[in-house]
């Protein structure tokens, strides 16, 4: 006799591994989803959509998530922020190098040098970008006169597209 069992039965026999991957439209889901997860075969991998890197780290502190894509360095941020506690998680490997992109209006400035206290620079709260932007505004007080969400709440975004956006009709606009 053979015993046969349906594909939703496999499944709910493995254990479940929340992943934090940021945004749905973000590169970190589509690995998770649709690269990690439909060829795994020992856990059901869920990946779990957060504003970012900042949230997916607390996401991960908290028990929401098993496992998390973050920005290296809100990573490092996080372990600043957190000195002589104990982390409630391991850094396991990088998988690759990010570079920042900065998407200024075709009028607008032509690098991140150029940036001055007129310009506009949109990124969403909690987002890996954000991280980032912390990191520059700790280099250099040069990137605190650029007007953020930071500096400037009405500037809030909810997504890296709604940033984009904003670049368009304002030539003082950038999105990292």
């Amino acid at each position: 006799a053979d015993i046969m069992m349906s594909q939703e039965a496999l499944i709910s026999m493995k254990p479940t591994m929340n992943v934090c991957v940021g945004s749905q439209s973000g590169a970190y889901f589509r690995v998770v989803a649709g690269i990690m997860a439909p060829g795994n075969n020992s856990v059901n991998m869920v990946a779990m959509t957060t504003a970012g890197t900042g949230d997916s780290l607390a996401m991960l502190a908290n028990g929401t998530c098993d496992a998390a894509f973050v920005q290296g360095d809100g990573y490092w941020n996080y372990v600043e922020a957190n000195k002589g506690s104990a982390l409630p998680f391991e850094r396991v490997f990088s998988p690759y190098k990010e570079a920042v992109h900065l998407v200024c209006n075709e009028d607008g400035p032509k690098n991140i040098g150029a940036l001055t206290g007129s310009n506009k620079v949109y990124f969403p709260s909690g987002s890996g970008a954000a991280e980032t932007w912390k990191n520059f505004t700790g280099e250099s007080d040069k990137y605190k006169q650029v007007n953020t969400v930071f500096n400037d709440p009405s500037m809030k975004v909810a997504s890296y597209e709604e940033a984009l956006l904003k670049v368009t009709g304002d030539k003082n606009a950038c999105a990292v």
